[in-house]
This record gives C-alpha cells, sequence and structure tokens, in this order.
C-alpha cells in the first residue's frame, strides 16, 4: 500500500501519516542496517581512543607500559560489542516484524552501544589520573554500561518474544522463554560483580 500526495489531494481529507505507512514495509530491514551501522561506528571509535605516549624516546618497554591499560581497554570493550553484535544479530534474524516498542528498545541499546567509546576514555583517564577513588567509579560506569547492554538486550528479546509477538512462528515458544531466562540469569549475575567495590 503506497500513496502519492496525488491520492491526498483527490480524496479531499487529510490522511493521518501513520495510516499511510506501509506495515509491511522493509522496517526491520532498515533497523537491522542502522544497527550494523552503529556497532561499526563504535567498534571502529574504541581503536581511535588508544593514543600514545606524548614524549616517547624510542623505549618499547616505556611504549608497552604506556600502551598497556589501552590496549585492554580496547580488547575488552571490542569483546564486548562483538558478543552484543552476535545475539543482537541472533536476535533480530528470529524477528518476522518489528513495532514501535522494539524500536525504542533497539534504539536505547544502540545508544548505549554508541556510548562505549567515550565511556572506555573515560575509564582510562581515571585509572590513570585520578587515583583509586576515581578508578572505582570509572568502573563503576563502565560495569554499568555493560550491564545496560545487557539489560536491553534482555528486555528486546523479552517484549518481541513473549509479549509483542514479533518472532517468526517457527521459532519454538520454549525457546522463547528458556532465551529469556538466560539473559534474566546472565544479567542477575553481574549485579554481584558491580558491588565488589
Amino acid at each position: 500500500m503506497h500513496f502519492t500526495s496525488q491520492d491526498t489531494a483527490t480524496s479531499g481529507s487529510r490522511t493521518p501519516l501513520r495510516k499511510m505507512i506501509d506495515p509491511d514495509g522493509p522496517h526491520l530491514e532498515r533497523l537491522i542496517l542502522l544497527s550494523d551501522g552503529v556497532f561499526a561506528i563504535a567498534m571502529t571509535l574504541l581503536a581511535l581512543e588508544i593514543h600514545g605516549p606524548e614524549h616517547w624516546n624510542g623505549d618499547g618497554r616505556a611504549l608497552a607500559l604506556a600502551l598497556g591499560p589501552a590496549l585492554v581497554a580496547y580488547v575488552t570493550a571490542f569483546a564486548v560489542l562483538a558478543i552484543t553484535w552476535q545475539t543482537h544479530r541472533h536476535t533480530l534474524a528470529l524477528f518476522e516484524r518489528i513495532d514501535g516498542v522494539a524500536t525504542g528498545l533497539n534504539l536505547a541499546l544502540l545508544a548505549v552501544v554508541a556510548v562505549l567509546p567515550p565511556v572506555m576514555r573515560f575509564t582510562l583517564e581515571s585509572s590513570i589520573g585520578l587515583g583509586l577513588k576515581g578508578f572505582e567509579i570509572a568502573i563503576w560506569v563502565y560495569g554499568g554500561t555493560i550491564a545496560a547492554l545487557g539489560v536491553l538486550q534482555m528486555l528486546l528479546w523479552g517484549w518481541a518474544a513473549l509479549i509483542g509477538g514479533l518472532m517468526k512462528p517457527y521459532v519454538p515458544k520454549a525457546y522463547r522463554r528458556n532465551y529469556f531466562f538466560r539473559w534474566l540469569f546472565a544479567n542477575l549475575s553481574l549485579f554481584p560483580l558491580l558491588n565488589c567495590g
């Protein structure tokens, strides 16, 4: 169902925009493309957060010591994004369609994905210059960001599989429920780790 400006002009009445949008259009595919783009940009920006020492004298050991924390943070953040992208890809591959709630949850997830590079930079800067208290705060922020990724993935799956009816019909109900509980238990296991500080 596609509308043109002539359809509205000849009918003599104004059609609300939400009725003009084709419900069977490529909305899910567009959301997948947007998601892949945000993940790709965030992964690229992580690498840009790695900076060598300002006054490097050519000593390999000094370089390794200076870059060590940044490389550990980069590898950790990249692994988190890679795992999140892979599970996100798995989730959306089982969707038959998308609705407003799932779109909103997906956009919230992408917002957290996009903020991971600056959070990584904050964690690095805090670990270098703010002492133990600053480092504890940075770890809380970093851990909270990673926990938010998991919670949003769980909510997206829960809405699509258990409430919104967005999954492909061949996905068994037991799988939908069990996968949600796997997400729930994985997220609940993060909270004691965040409380270690």
